[in-house]
């Protein structure tokens, strides 16, 4: 299923169903049909920053892309953020669409989610892709909470943050401003209250270490060589010692965002994991 490969077999139609029940911290999206994929973004991320992979995987599998409510300032929370209640509302929108177990795929703070729902429902979870996982504060990390922190403004653009999650070259070409325009569009902006209970939601995970009883399904980590936020080496020390059942990749030339800058070779190694697991 390479990216590009025998395109012309898949031709079954397209469903797209959108969801936002007002009580849930996440709404979500539907395309495709077969086989379950959940796509969860990370942290200052919106669903559409997956649009390099349910493009592609909507031909082969039904992919559910779900969001984090109020990370536009157009959003509305009506509840504190919380990581386990994220989950719990995963929880229950998969019961009731009759989704009994799924493959995970979560970057960054989104691989986070993916790990604890993981954990809290085995049953549940068929693999599990985890993108970019940080396993401890970095010092990029600490100078985006300071930079929310310190601002004096609501609301964050799309650029405040970008030169962190890409690697310098893709920076450098002005790379990102097409990722910005594809993907959030108007320039819409990050709320400040969701960015800010994004990080400490962030620094609880890494400082509890809740991570290091890891899960009992087969697991793919995927990392760029370039990324400014986590430490490829330190990760994979760390997760050696915690997983059994899991893969470890590094494309290189990529950044944080592994899963845009590098976007088909990305997903020629989802793919290939997907097929090599498919209970």
């Amino acid at each position: 299923m390479r990216e590009g490969a025998d395109r012309h077999k898949f031709t079954r139609m397209v469903l797209s169903i959108t969801g936002n029940d007002p009580a849930m911290l996440i709404s979500y999206k539907v395309y495709g049909s077969g086989r379950p994929i959940l796509l969860i973004p990370g942290f200052a991320s919106l669903a559409g920053s997956w649009g390099f992979q349910y493009r592609l995987l909507k031909r082969y599998f039904k992919v559910i892309t779900v969001e984090i409510k109020g990370i536009c300032e157009t959003g509305q929370v009506k509840r504190d953020y919380d990581l386990s209640a994220v989950v719990d509302d995963l929880s229950e929108f998969l019961a009731s669409s009759g989704v009994s177990k799924t493959a995970l795929v979560g970057s960054s703070m989104g691989a986070m989610i993916a790990l604890e729902f993981a954990r809290k429902n085995p049953e549940k979870v068929s693999s599990l892709i985890a993108v970019s996982l940080p396993l401890s504060c970095s010092v990029a990390f600490s100078q985006i909470a300071e930079k929310v922190n310190s601002s004096t403004v609501d609301d964050f653009s799309f650029k405040e943050f970008m030169p962190l999650f890409f690697s310098p070259d893709f920076v450098k070409h002005d790379r990102f401003r097409i990722f910005a325009e594809f993907f959030v569009p108007n320039g819409s902006p990050f709320s400040k209250e969701v960015l800010f209970s994004q990080l400490c939601v962030i620094r609880e995970w890494l400082e509890s270490k809740r991570w290091v009883n890891g899960c009992q399904c087969p697991s793919l980590f995927i990392y760029g060589s370039e990324d400014q936020l986590v430490s490829k080496d330190e990760a994979l020390r760390q997760i050696a010692h915690t997983f059994h059942q899991y893969e470890f990749k590094v494309i290189e030339g990529a950044g944080h965002a592994v899963h845009i800058e590098k976007h088909q070779e990305f997903n020629n190694i989802v793919c290939d994991f997907l097929t090599n697991h498919k209970k």
